[in-house]
Formats: C-alpha cells, sequence, structure tokens
C-alpha cells in the first residue's frame, strides 16, 4: 500500500515542484527593476503571450545572458519593416508616419516611455502596464496640432476651443508684435463666431488659425506626422486635447482633470524637458522637434543595434 501511495503522490509533488521554481522565477523577474519593465514591455505588446511565456521559462541561463536575450526580443519588436512606397526601402525612424505606421510608432513610443523609467533608477517609479491596457493609453497625439480631414463642430466643444485658442492668440501678442494685425484680425472672427454660431464659419476659422500658429512656428510640414511631433496618450484625454495649440495641450495636461495616467516621455515633451533651450513654453519649435527626435532615436537604435551584434555572434 505504501509503495502506491508513494506512486500516486510522486506526478502531484513533480507538478508542484515546478509551480514553486516557477513561481519563483516570477516573482524574481517581478521584482528586479530592468527585467519587470524588459518583460511588461514584451508582453505589453506582443499577441501570443503563452508562447512567449513557454520561451522565457525554457531559457536556462544566467540573469545577465537573459537580460541580452530580452533586450534582443525588444529590438526586434520595435524594429521597422515597413517601406517606403515610392522608392521600395524599408523607412527611416523619421520617415514612419501617422495612420501608415502606427503600430509601429505606438510600441517606439511605449519603449521610450518605459526605458525612460528604467533611467529613472528609482525602484518606486514603475510604468503601470495595468493602466496602459485599462486606460487605453495607446492614442498618438499631435504635439503640434494638425488640421484634421474631418473636424468635430459639435458647438459645445467648438465653443471652448474658440475661448481657449482667444486666450492663447492674446498671449502671443506680446511676444509677436510683428504679427499683432494677422492675430488681432483672427481674435475679431472668433469673437463673431462665438457671438453667432455657424459650424461652416467654425471650420474656416480653425483652418485659418492653425496655419497662423504654423506660420509663427516655423512648423515644417513634413513632420507633422512624424516622431518629431507623436506622444502617447490615453484615448479620453486624446479627445480632451481636441487639437489645441500646444500651450493649451500643456495647460490641460497638468490640470489632468480625468485623472488618467500620463505617460512620462508625454509629460517631458509639454515641458520641454528634451529641448537644449527650453526659453518659450507657448510653441513646439524646431529646436524642440529634433531634442525629442534625438532621444526617441537613441533609446531605438539602443536596442535594434543589439540585433545585428548577436546576429553577428
Amino acid at each position: 500500500n505504501n509503495s502506491a501511495e508513494i506512486d500516486l503522490t510522486h506526478p502531484v509533488n513533480a507538478i508542484w515542484k515546478e509551480t514553486k521554481e516557477m513561481f519563483s522565477k516570477f516573482y524574481e523577474w517581478y521584482n528586479d527593476h530592468n527585467l519587470y519593465h524588459y518583460l511588461g514591455f514584451l508582453f505589453a505588446t506582443e499577441k501570443n503571450k503563452d508562447e512567449l511565456i513557454r520561451e522565457l521559462i525554457n531559457l536556462n541561463i544566467d540573469k545577465e545572458l537573459f537580460e541580452s536575450v530580452v533586450k534582443v526580443k525588444i529590438g526586434n519588436a520595435i524594429k521597422i519593416t515597413s517601406k517606403d512606397k515610392e522608392t521600395g526601402f524599408v523607412k527611416k525612424l523619421n520617415q514612419i508616419e501617422y495612420n501608415e505606421d502606427n503600430p509601429s510608432i505606438i510600441k517606439i513610443l511605449l519603449l521610450f516611455n518605459v526605458f525612460s523609467l528604467i533611467e529613472h533608477k528609482k525602484e518606486s517609479a514603475r510604468f503601470p502596464f495595468n493602466l496602459f491596457k485599462k486606460e487605453r493609453i495607446t492614442s498618438i497625439e499631435h504635439i503640434h496640432p494638425q488640421n484634421p480631414p474631418s473636424l468635430d463642430t459639435d458647438e459645445d466643444r467648438a465653443r471652448i476651443w474658440l475661448n481657449n485658442h482667444k486666450s492663447s492668440l492674446n498671449s502671443f501678442k506680446t511676444k509677436l508684435e510683428n504679427k499683432t494685425e494677422i492675430i488681432d484680425a483672427a481674435i475679431k472672427k472668433i469673437d463673431n463666431l462665438l457671438r453667432k454660431y455657424d459650424k461652416e464659419t467654425f471650420k474656416n476659422i480653425f483652418s485659418e488659425i492653425i496655419e497662423i500658429y504654423a506660420e509663427i512656428s516655423d512648423f515644417r510640414e513634413n513632420e507633422l506626422h512624424t516622431l518629431y511631433n507623436l506622444a502617447l496618450v490615453d484615448k479620453d484625454t486624446n479627445s480632451q486635447f481636441n487639437n489645441s495649440f500646444f500651450d493649451i495641450k500643456r495647460e490641460l495636461l497638468k490640470e489632468n482633470k480625468l485623472g488618467r495616467y500620463m505617460p512620462i516621455c508625454t509629460q517631458r515633451a509639454f515641458s520641454k524637458f528634451y529641448s537644449n533651450r527650453p526659453n518659450d513654453m507657448i510653441f513646439w519649435n524646431d529646436d524642440d522637434r529634433t531634442a525629442y527626435f534625438n532621444a526617441i532615436e537613441k533609446v531605438y537604435l539602443s536596442f535594434t543595434n543589439l540585433i545585428i551584434s548577436s546576429n553577428g555572434n
């Protein structure tokens, strides 16, 4: 009888041992600041999570090598594969565009945020992958506003936009004396529209004001939909930003009335953390855009270059 009992419990003990070993591995990954972020990124972006878990668990290698393998995986996950329609060559980082390459843009911006928290070196500063999923922080926000093909002309939303941009234009006047006439004319049109709202007139004024803003901030049209000008937010914040100017979005971000998690690099972009001369908080200017893109590129290359070296070995 005793021998029969031993035989019966043997497989149970083996499963229990395996379960404890697996838990121990997960616990170690979760409590390691770097691995928490690297693996969190992979699980947030990988469709086949079961296969990924199996593959990682079966890697019987030391911690340092394990981290290297994981980083190469991240490099492969973010590597751009889409091709330029005109040349047929794989796009470079500065060529991927909003709408055409959204999955790539979201992955790259997510890694940018995740890696920034790894470098933060504060164990308490961890990227909340649960909120990334729950609050759907996968909306791509234009830092400098776009002129969208279809504009929301709902009167309440339009009035908020008009009032905000009237204040913004008034604040420009003190800094841009050579543009006073253009700005005054735009403010007059806003006042007339606020008195008597009309959807078509709003569309025209919207385009006109976006153009004034682009001209004042010396914005290059070919950078509008690229990583020089894109950041991650949640879907509701994206809707609240409502194609507003940089300075208005900045204030809305600070207020955060919706109480959403705001990715660290989005916060930093709007506070001009990356800029070499962050002296003007009204526009997203050329210096701001270049410094921001360079910071993204540095992170992108630090992972994609690992693919080349791992293949070389």
